[in-house]
């Protein structure tokens, strides 16, 4: 009697990208919104419910700092700051995708991008966490350990920020390596990036000089760094949005 083996399945080949749909890009662009809605909330509780604008100041006594945790709407405040800072990373998620349209699959720029947008929304959730336990509770703790989580909180938020600078200079250097006839996103984009980046290298004076302009909430720090931080997100989506639509126009409609 003869045994008759079965034809082995065909093993799909890996690395094998889908064609692009309309529903692809539609769904770029819901990422890019949600880089939006971080950047529009995170404002909203954060600065305005949390009390974060202006920021409570860096040679503050303990007391003091107890004073300012031991608000309700500061607790509420932070735990939506933290709700939404998954979304930067959804958004960073797009902007290395059409970064691989500019420099293949095979660079390593979307790549940091994109790692850079994930340690972001990390820095966001730490120092969430740390300001979180300062206003958990205030009347069963002390002032100094209080003043030690709110301190933490503000290290995490300040001192980690190399890893947002990575994010921006390499989406700064992929846009001006775009060799294509119709760049998908403008040159000068590419300078406000690195602007922005080098308003980030002086943050590092932060621990040693508490009474100065690179203070958490000095002029430096504060209103320069963390204000473009915040201004690039627009310019820059409006760039994206423009660039899903040329990428969608090549690769769907034709």
């Amino acid at each position: 009697m003869t045994t008759t083996i079965p034809a082995e399945r065909p093993v799909p080949e890996l690395g094998i990208a889908a064609t692009p749909t309309k529903l692809t890009f539609r769904i770029w662009r819901a990422g890019l919104w949600c880089g939006a809605v971080y950047c529009v909330l995170g404002l909203l509780f954060w600065a305005v419910i949390a009390g974060f604008l202006p920021p409570p100041h860096q040679d503050w006594d303990a007391a003091r700092v107890k004073e300012f945790f031991s608000h309700d709407r500061v607790l509420i405040g932070i735990v939506g700051y933290c709700f939404i800072s998954p979304l930067w990373t959804v958004m960073s998620i797009v902007l290395s995708r059409i970064m691989t349209r500019i420099e293949g699959r095979d660079g390593i720029l979307h790549h940091v991008e994109f790692f850079g947008g994930m340690g972001t929304t990390a820095i966001t959730m730490l120092s969430g966490i740390a300001w979180m336990v300062a206003a958990y509770q205030p009347e069963e703790r002390s002032p100094e350990l209080i003043n030690a989580f709110s301190d933490l909180g503000w290290f995490i938020f300040n001192m980690t920020v190399m890893i947002t600078f990575i994010q921006y200079l390499s989406f700064g250097l992929c846009i001006l390596i775009d060799k294509r006839s119709e760049p998908l996103f403008p040159k000068w984009l590419a300078w406000l990036s690195f602007m922005v980046c080098a308003t980030f290298v002086p943050i590092c004076l932060l621990p040693f000089f508490p009474e100065s302009p690179f203070a958490w909430n000095g002029l430096i720090t504060y209103w320069v760094a963390l204000g473009l931080f915040f201004a690039w997100v627009p310019f820059t989506l409006a760039a994206a949005f423009k660039a899903t639509r040329l990428i969608e126009a090549e690769e769907v409609l034709g």
